[in-house]
């Protein structure tokens, strides 16, 4: 399992496979900070030979996908305002 989104709080907030590698899977909330989620959700039309994706990089104005076959895939994003 990559996530425990969908396997819930008590699985997500002990100690699971993610967390060994050094990955939270949870966060303690104090109700006073204010919490900001920055995320990117989108489609891109990726070639026949494109199996999975390997690893990503940023560029200017446009992400790049790379698979484990060694296609890749490009698409326009404003991805700046995750940094802000």
């Amino acid at each position: 399992m990559l996530g425990h989104l969908a396997s819930g709080l008590a699985v997500s907030a002990l100690e699971n496979g993610l967390t060994k590698r050094g990955l939270k899977t949870s966060m303690e909330l104090d109700g006073v900070t204010p919490l900001k989620l920055k995320n990117i959700q989108g489609v891109c039309r990726i070639p026949e030979d494109f199996d999975k994706v390997a690893t990503l990089s940023f560029r200017p104005g446009r992400i790049v996908f790379y698979s484990v076959a060694g296609a890749t895939a490009e698409v326009n994003v404003d991805w700046g305002f995750v940094l802000d």
